[in-house]
């Protein structure tokens, strides 16, 4: 599923807007240095979910 650039407050509201309503959103953020933060919703205890990001 192709993603959109938005800016940070605009997608963790559009995230958590989701989320309550017991949908399968992610989140990816970029943290600077080559580091990016994932949340995705849900994952089952015990269970594991693979993220696969590609970019150019």
């Amino acid at each position: 599923m192709p993603g959109r650039i938005l800016p940070r407050e605009e997608a963790r509201r559009i995230y958590e807007r989701i989320v309550r309503k017991r949908q399968d959103p992610a989140l990816l953020e970029y943290m600077g240095r080559g580091l990016f933060r994932t949340s995705v919703f849900p994952v089952p205890a015990r269970a594991s979910r693979t993220v696969t990001l590609r970019y150019t």
